[in-house]
């Protein structure tokens, strides 16, 4: 983790109240520029099209 991860992370907790291992994904995604994520997590899928990060959940 740098010093911009650890900012964003900051800022996404505090907007989305996400929980510590979502927001290091969406955070460490955002800082690389990861457009697409596979998860089965729906909870997530709100936050992320917030960020513009497509969710691919199909089995």
């Amino acid at each position: 983790m740098n010093e911009d991860i650890y900012k964003y992370r900051v800022i996404l907790i505090t907007k989305y109240r996400l929980l510590p291992n979502d927001d290091l994904i969406l955070t460490t995604s955002k800082h690389y520029k990861i457009k697409n994520l596979i998860t089965l997590d729906n909870n997530f899928k709100w936050t992320a099209d917030k960020e513009e990060i497509k969710i691919i959940n199909s089995k």
